[in-house]
Order: structure tokens, then C-alpha cells, then sequence
């Protein structure tokens, strides 16, 4: 957090003070260099004292604060020579600041008490409210809060002594003070927990800034508004003052104050689990901090190091950060701040299984928090102490007391994450003392003040690391709710706390795709100076991502050897990572809203409402650990199976699984097997899944044919259409007893079932739009196209193969089309999954770009390896090619669990085409074209790769 800039004046020459203004703000480099030079021309006495003045400003705004100290000496030895004694207390007005930032905080407070009574004696009172302004601004970087309000409302009262002659003389000076002292007031209220009178203040001090065109000063306003952002839990927010802020102080060489931006940017990133991110604004900081004597600065800039190392298991480097940091706030008698670290000292000993050496920490910076009035860090420190018990006394009346404090104070400071988190451990404490109702409402509060917190991060990326360790509430009120025999009141809410906890992101791009026309794409950031090197990084970074995909698909030595060099895993993951963070802040500069989550869950009744007589719904999730259960719902019953396996024995079957799949898709027939038997083997691994997550349920799917499934975790790339059937005899796979579609959630699933309701369907075949681009291990594909067109009965069928499969193709013919076939190259991105692509012949379609278009398409086919590969994130968000594709307004989306062979998905799809031109259902015509590849190609890794996402 950064404290007002205060500028001072003295009289003398328009030159000098012009210099003073605009050379010392936006050049303090020009500046030096021209003071140096007034210095040496100047006469003795005031103008070289100015002179001096103006000098010891450049330094300071430079960070070189011992040589400014000099300075504003030598300025007040020119003044006092030539007998100008008020001079000679104006111009060390700055050195009050100057020696705070040198740790001299003593002396400041020396030198200010002297000054305030020297310049009222010789009525320079804007200047001594000046003094006062430094003085408060020291006791902010002291953490004592009380003490600068009460200093600023010395000032201010000062401020209104001035004669109303003298005030409108000095109109733009006395209103830039005001909005200096109007953000230091605002910075004591935002560590005492008054976020919205701290609001208030960043902006009438922001409003009166910007009428002067004082556009430093406006950022300084910006950059500590994001500060407060950042303590309210409003982080994409505040990373959008701040970067806004940054840019503003590094382009006029104010690296001081950039260094301490990227601080609060650091502790912003760290907060959403960005923890790369913020090491690299802590490394930048601390090589600013390094070649400026910033002690303060660079001692939280190691207490930040500290805290990223400890999340990394780096518990050596942390303790050693640590002990750097603490030494540094020790000497110079800054209580807080130690505080801050022996905080941090204890959340990284008790993850050590320290808890007595945790607790002692905690307790001891929880009394320094008490002590200096705040409230939040108080209950920060207590909450650490309480997580340390065990025993009898963990249970206890007052351990509940503790905790219930604890969150009231979190509400009444807007800590929604402590609030969450004092709530859960509330609720296990309940449980464990068999108090159901009491634990069901604390669980319950921490459900919704998790969610008030989820509602204030909406840029996705943002949202997704935020939740990343932040998920338990919602796992714990489910497995709480289901404990027993749960009746009908109990199912639901359970179902709902599942549902709110997952999808949620894909759930609010559905919904505001239909209410709205498509987000601009990422190129289309606004146009303007600010945003030419923007829009000049995307593109190019854009451009090195094609290449780079090109590279990873070179299949051929000439290939390789004419492209030159091709890019390595690791460099691809670099590049994709630099694109991310571009985009990103494309989304920021751009801006984007306050809020998320605005749509809620589609509940327990709708859910049935929409499903067909024939219908049912299967929603897996995790309870109580490691406890697998399901949720079954047709349009006129409900029930859940609350321990259908243990969630590690599913987890190693689907290992087992995909492991068997392999055998086939990376090397064919091991020696001495046959077909036959690398069937028998993978069959028996269907049969012991079909047994862990299909058998419990069979009661409840009699009388059924179509099944929506909804899975969860490594659930996501099981076939579900290849399990066996326990069902009619026990003959067969579930694909010749139901159409199964998937889905992410089952409020996604309701939402593209409502979407189809909204207009009136049009045929999948009135419209077909077909493209494909062969290559190496995609030879069929001309053939493949040529055999889909022959089976549309409609004549407006459009086909883009080989070179015209270019992107400007696709873009232009994809929004109007019913039906999309894609057949050409893809690649996934496990580990970065929105920029996996589909290859065209001039670019790549990546799942990203998908954001910004508008689709009208009934179904959308993904003929390509692995397109129906997801990267799982936090809240069962699937992120990959099919999430674009549904986002962009798609009602199903036909895609590969895994690399899908050429010649059978050539087999399958003519198949599956033939029964769409005879106006089959979707997930008929392909249960029905999978059935006929299994009798030739028996193995499921040849007929069972592709399921159907989205609607029936």
C-alpha cells in the first residue's frame, strides 16, 4: 500500500516550481540532472535553497532517500544563510517522509513536532499541514492506526484555519492535500476493517486529483482502492486497479512506488492460489528494494517470499524468510508487521505438525492484533490457535465460544474466508459432539459465505486457482446431510449443495449466452494508445502458439527439417502461459463484471420436470472422503445411494482402464496376445466398474432407456455405453439398454435442455456444415466428408476440406450451421486444457477462442483424438474443446474419450449419419452406429471412444 505523494512549495521562481511539478512527477531522472544544474547557477541563499529543495524531491522519487536527506540538509543551511527562516522550515518539509522511509521514524517525529511550530509561528500553516500529512504517514507504516487519524485531523483542521484569501491563492495546492490526507485517512479505515468509508474516501481523493490532471497522484489513489479491494476479497477488482496503478508509476520512472504495487499485486495473487504469479511480483519487488536503502519494503517483500515458499513445501526457505523478515520489523520496533510474520510462522507450523510451537506463535501475534485494533487479524491469528487442538478440550464449550467469535468478527470485517472457515470448524465440532442440528446450520453458513466470496471473482481463471483449495464446505454439508437414512428434505438440499458446488462457471456462460449477444473476442480489446502493445503481444504470442501446435504435429522428418527448430513441451507450456496471462490482462484493461455466479442452481423439482417418462439422471459425487455415491432422479422419484464404493478402488479401476486402452492405442498387440484376448482383459475391467457404479442402482433404472450421467473426477472418462448391463438378463453393455448422454452438471444439463425449448429446434440436417483436413493418422478423412455429404438430405450441405479448411472458413460458416462436423487433428492440453485446439489448414480452433463466437448448431461432431478430453479443475469445471463448443451455443457436442482409430471412426460416423438422415435422436443414431462397429471391431478402444455431451 502506498501513502499519498505530498507536494510541496515554497516561494520562488515559476521555473523552479514548474520543474518541481511536472519534471519531478513524470521525468525525476530529467529533474535531477536539471537541479543538479540550477544548484551550481543558483546565488546563495533562497534560490539555491530552492534549488537544494527541488533536488532532495528528484532523489526521493527516485528512492534514493539518504541522498535526499543531504539535500533537504543543504536546502535548509541555503535558506537559514541568507536569513529566510520560514524557507528554511519549508523546504525540509519532505525530509519528515524521507526519514521514515530510512526506518528514522524517531527523528521524524522529532523534526516534524519542530516543524509544525515553526511554520504556524511564521504562518506558513499548508506547510505545516504538510508535516502533519508525513508525520500520520509514518504512524500508517508503524501500524498505528489511531495515531495518524488523529494526526490527519490535525492536518485538516489546520487546512480550515487558512484565511479564505490565502486558501483561494493556494486553491490546487490546499485541494491536493486534501485528497493526499483524504487517502491516508482511507488507508488507517481499510486496516481498521471501515471498507466502505475507505471507499469513499480513494474516491473523492481520486475525483480531486483528476481535476488537476495530477495523473501520479490519481494512480497512488487507484493503486491503495485495489489495496482495499484486495482486504474485501474483491481480488479481480483489485488486480485491476493495481495493474492500472503499475503502469501508470513505471512509465514515469516512479519505480519505488511500482515496487510497492507489485507488493499488494503479490498478496492479491497469492490470496487466489496464483502462486507463481505472485513470486515473480515479490522477486521484482525485492530487486527494486535491493538497490534502494527500503528496508521496510523489502522486509515484506521476504515475509510474502516466505509465505509463497511455505505453500510450495520449500519449509527451509520459508523459515529462513521468515526469520530475515521478523529480524528487520524487530529492529526497527514495528510490532504489526512481526505480528504478520509470527502469523505466517504459525499457519507454517502447524501444517508441520508443530501444534504447540503453532499455537504459541499464534497467540502471541493475536494479542499484537488485539492490541493495535485489528479486529481481523485478531481472528485470523485465533483461528490458527483453535485449529492447533486436540483432545478432550477441541470439543469444548468455550472451543465453540472461540470459534463462534471468531466468525462475528469475520462478518463484521468482511473476512468472508475466515467466515467460512471458522463456520465449517464449527459445524465438525458439532458433529463430533452428535449435535446434527446445530453442526447442519454452521455448515450451512459456511456454504453461503463461501459463495458470497466466489461471487466477487469473476474473470474464470481468477475464480478456478481461488477455488482450488476451497472446496471442503460444500463436500462436508453434503456428506453431513446424507449421513443416516436422509429423507426427501435431506436429499434435496444435499443435491443442491452439490450442484452449487459444481460447473458453476460453465453453468453462468450458458445462461448469459442466451440472455446476451457473444463477449468480444480476445482481439477486440479497445482500441487506444494504452492498447496497441497489448493487441501487438496477443497477436504475436497468438501466432507463436499456432507454430508451436504445428511443431508438436510435425509428423514427418521434411516437415521438421523445413520448419526449422520446433518447440519443446516445456517451452509450449511457457508460451501458453504467457498467452494466459495476456489474455488476462486483456480482460482487465478491458473490463470486466464485478460479479459471478449471478444464476443459481437449477433445483430438485425442475430437474424432474424435465426429464422425459423414460428418463433418468445419475449424479456421482464424493462424500465423507472417500465414500462414492449417486444421486438417481426420474420425473417421478428420487432416491441416492450414499456408499456405492470406496472412491480409491474406483480411482485405481479407471487406472486399470485406461491402462488396458493404451495396450491397444500405443503399440497394438502385445507379443504373444491376441485380440481376443486384450478384449477379455479390458472386459473384465468394464465389468468391475459396471459393478462399482451402475449395479447398486439398477432398483432404481427399471422402466428406463435414456440415462443422463452425470460423473465426477476420473468418472469423467469412463464409456459409460460400455459397461455391462446387469439389467434384462444380464446380457449385453448399458448401450443396447439406454441412450447415455454426459453432462458437467445437472443444472448445465437442464440449461441445454431450456435452451432448446427457448427457440423452436431446427432440424440437425437443414443446415450441415462438414470440414476436414487429413494428415498423418487422419488419411480417411476426405473420404470420411465425401460419405457424410452423400447421406444429408439437404442441399445446402457446405464442405471445407484440405486447404479450404481455413479458419476464416469455419468462422464464417460455423454460426448458422445446424450441424458441424470437424474432422481433422486435435490437441489436448492436460495441463493448460482451454488452449487445446483442433487444427485447421491455416490455424488452430482453440477452445478459448470459443468464447467469443455464437453457434445455432443442434450438434457439433468432434471427429479427432481425445476431443472430448477435459482438464478437471476446481467445481468440476471441464475445461477443453467441448466447453467451448457448449458455450458457444451448441446443444450437444459428439466427442472422443481418447485417440479414436481413423479407419473404424470413419466406419462409425458413416453410420451415425446414415440414422441422423433418417431423423434419428442424436443419442440413438449413435447407440445404434456403435453397435453395428462392435460387431466388427469388438475391442472398446475401436467403437466405444465417442459419448455424446448435452442433450438427448
Amino acid at each position: 500500500m502506498s501513502v499519498s505523494a505530498e507536494a510541496e512549495t515554497g516561494d520562488g521562481s515559476a521555473d523552479l516550481l514548474a520543474l518541481a511539478r511536472v519534471a519531478v512527477s513524470d521525468a525525476p531522472l530529467r529533474a535531477l540532472g536539471l537541479a543538479d544544474r540550477a544548484v551550481s547557477a543558483a546565488n546563495p541563499g533562497w534560490e539555491r535553497a530552492l534549488a537544494c529543495q527541488i533536488r532532495s524531491r528528484a532523489l526521493r522519487a527516485l528512492g534514493r532517500h539518504e541522498e535526499a536527506l543531504t539535500a533537504f540538509t543543504d536546502a535548509a543551511k541555503e535558506a537559514e544563510s541568507g536569513g529566510n527562516l520560514r524557507l528554511a522550515a519549508q523546504v525540509q518539509v519532505g525530509a519528515v517522509d524521507t526519514l521514515g522511509m530510512l526506518g528514522r521514524y524517531e527523528d521524524a517525529a522529532a523534526l516534524a513536532e519542530s516543524l509544525v511550530q515553526r511554520l504556524t509561528v511564521e504562518g506558513a500553516i499548508l506547510d505545516a499541514a504538510r508535516v502533519l500529512g508525513n508525520l500520520g504517514s509514518i504512524h500508517l507504516r508503524r501500524d498505528r492506526y489511531d495515531n495518524a487519524l488523529r494526526v490527519y485531523a490535525a492536518a485538516e483542521s489546520l487546512l480550515a484555519s487558512i484565511p479564505v484569501t490565502q486558501a483561494d491563492g493556494d486553491a490546487a495546492e490546499v485541494s491536493s492535500l486534501r485528497a493526499g490526507l483524504l487517502i491516508n485517512r482511507a488507508i488507517a479505515l481499510t486496516y481498521q476493517g471501515q471498507q466502505d468509508a475507505a471507499a469513499s474516501l480513494y474516491a473523492q481523493a481520486r475525483t480531486l486529483y483528476e481535476r488537476q490532471g495530477l495523473a501520479f497522484e490519481a494512480a497512488v489513489a487507484a493503486s491503495n482502492l485495489g489495496f482495499l479491494h484486495y482486504t474485501a476479497g474483491r481480488h479481480a477488482a483489485a488486480l485491476a486497479e493495481l495493474t492500472a496503478s503499475y503502469t501508470v508509476f513505471a512509465r514515469s520512472g516512479r519505480i519505488h512506488e511500482a515496487a510497492r504495487c507489485d507488493l499488494d499485486t503479490g498478496d492479491t495473487y497469492r490470496a487466489l492460489n496464483l502462486l507463481a504469479e505472485a513470486r515473480l511480483c515479490y522477486e521484482r519487488a525485492l530487486r527494486t528494494f535491493e538497490t534502494l536503502p527500503l528496508d521496510d519494503d523489502a522486509a515484506r517483500a521476504h515475509l510474502g517470499a516466505a509465505a509463497i515458499a511455505a505453500r510450495e513445501g520449500r519449509i527451509g526457505e520459508a523459515r529462513t524468510a521468515l526469520d530475515t523478515a521478523e529480524a528487520h520489523f524487530a529492529a526497527i520496533g514495528n510490532a504489526v508487521l512481526r505480528a504478520h510474520v509470527r502469523l505466517c510462522r504459525a499457519d507454517l507450523m502447524l501444517h508441520a505438525g508443530e501444534a504447540s510451537a503453532a499455537r504459541a506463535e499464534a497467540n502471541r501475534a493475536g494479542r499484537v492484533f488485539a492490541r493495535a485494533g485489528l479486529a481481523g487479524w485478531a481472528a485470523e491469528a485465533r483461528l490458527i490457535a483453535a485449529g492447533t487442538g486436540t483432545g478432550p478440550k477441541a470439543d469444548s464449550d468455550s472451543a465453540a465460544v472461540t470459534l463462534r467469535r471468531i466468525a462475528k468478527t469475520a462478518r463484521e470485517t468482511r473476512r468472508g474466508w475466515l467466515e467460512c472457515r471458522s463456520e465449517s470448524a464449527l459445524g465438525q465440532l458439532y458433529r463430533r459432539r452428535g449435535e446434527p442440528k446445530a453442526a447442519l446450520r454452521h455448515l450451512r453458513r459456511a456454504v453461503e459465505a463461501l459463495e458470497a466470496v466466489r461471487t466477487q471473482i469473476a474473470p474464470e481463471d481468477l475464480h478456478l486457482a481461488f477455488l482450488r483449495d476451497k472446496e471442503t464446505p460444500y463436500s462436508d454439508l453434503v456428506t453431513h446431510l446424507l449421513e443416516g437414512r436422509p429423507g426427501e428434505t435431506e436429499v434435496a438440499e444435499a443435491l443442491d449443495a452439490v450442484e452449487r458446488s459444481r460447473s458453476r462457471l460453465l453453468l453462468e456462460r450458458l445462461l448469459s449466452a442466451q440472455a446476451s449477444p457473444p463477449a468480444p473476442s480476445v482481439d477486440s480489446v479497445d482500441p487506444g494508445e494504452k492498447q496497441d502493445d497489448l493487441r501487438e503481444r496477443l497477436s504475436d504470442l497468438r501466432a507463436r502458439l499456432a507454430r508451436s501446435y504445428r511443431d508438436a504435429l510435425s509428423l514427418s522428418p521434411e516437415e521438421q527439417s523445413r520448419h526449422g527448430e520446433t518447440t519443446g513441451e516445456a517451452a509450449l507450456v511457457a508460451l501458453e502461459c504467457d498467452y494466459a496471462r495476456t489474455l488476462r490482462e486483456a480482460e482487465i484493461r478491458g473490463g470486466f463484471g464485478e460479479t459471478t455466479l449471478k444464476s443459481a442452481p437449477s433445483r430438485l423439482p425442475e430437474l424432474q420436470a424435465s426429464l422425459a417418462d423414460d428418463e433418468a439422471l445419475v449424479l456421482y459425487c464424493v462424500v465423507g472422503g472417500d465414500r462414492l455415491a449417486a444421486f438417481v432422479l426420474t420425473r417421478s422419484r428420487r432416491s441416492v445411494q450414499t456408499n456405492l464404493a470406496a472412491w480409491s478402488d474406483v480411482t485405481r479401476t479407471v487406472r486399470r482402464f485406461r491402462y488396458h486402452l493404451q495396450k491397444v492405442g500405443s503399440r497394438g498387440r502385445s507379443e504373444g496376445e491376441t485380440p481376443d484376448t486384450l478384449t477379455h482383459e479390458i472386459n473384465g475391467v468394464l465389468e468391475r466398474l459396471q459393478c462399482l457404479l451402475i449395479a447398486p442402482l439398477e432398483s432404481a433404472l427399471g422402466g428406463i432407456r435414456r440415462l443422463v450421467v452425470v460423473p465426477c473426477g476420473v468418472l469423467h472418462g469412463v464409456p459409460f455405453h460400455a459397461l455391462p448391463s446387469a439389467g434384462d438378463g444380464g446380457l449385453g453393455l448399458l448401450a443396447d439398454r439406454f441412450e447415455i448422454v454426459c453432462a458437467p452438471s445437472a443444472s448445465v444439463w437442464h440449461a441445454l435442455v431450456r435452451r432448446a425449448d427457448a427457440p423452436t429446434p431446427r432440424g440437425v440436417t437443414e443446415k450441415p456444415v462438414l470440414v476436414g483436413l487429413s494428415g498423418p493418422g487422419t488419411e480417411n478423412v476426405a473420404r470420411e466428408l465425401a460419405v457424410i455429404a452423400r447421406q444429408m438430405p439437404s442441399a445446402t450441405t457446405s464442405m471445407f476440406c484440405g486447404d479450404d479448411a481455413t479458419i476464416r472458413n469455419v468462422c464464417a460458416a460455423a454460426p448458422t450451421a445446424t450441424l458441424l462436423h470437424l474432422a481433422t487433428h486435435a490437441l489436448f492440453r492436460r495441463d493448460n486444457s482451454l488452449f487445446s485446439g483442433l487444427q485447421l489448414a491455416d490455424d488452430w480452433l482453440l477452445g478459448r477462442d470459443l468464447y467469443g463466437m455464437r453457434l445455432e448448431a443442434e450438434l457439433v461432431t468432434l471427429s479427432a483424438c481425445d476431443t472430448g478430453a477435459a482438464g478437471i479443475e476446481p467445481g468440476e469445471e471441464w475445461m477443453g474443446l467441448a466447453r467451448g463448443f457448449l458455450t458457444a451455443g451448441a446443444r450437444r457436442v459428439l466427442v472422443s474419450l481418447w485417440p479414436a482409430d481413423d479407419a473404424a471412426t470413419a466406419e462409425l460416423m458413416a453410420a451415425f449419419y446414415r440414422y441422423i438422415g433418417e431423423g434419428v435422436r442424436p443419442a440413438s443414431a449413435l447407440r445404434q452406429a456403435q453397435a453395428e462397429i462392435r460387431a466388427r471391431w469388438p475391442h472398446p478402444y475401436f467403437w466405444a471412444a465417442f459419448c455424446l455431451i448435452g442433450q438427448q
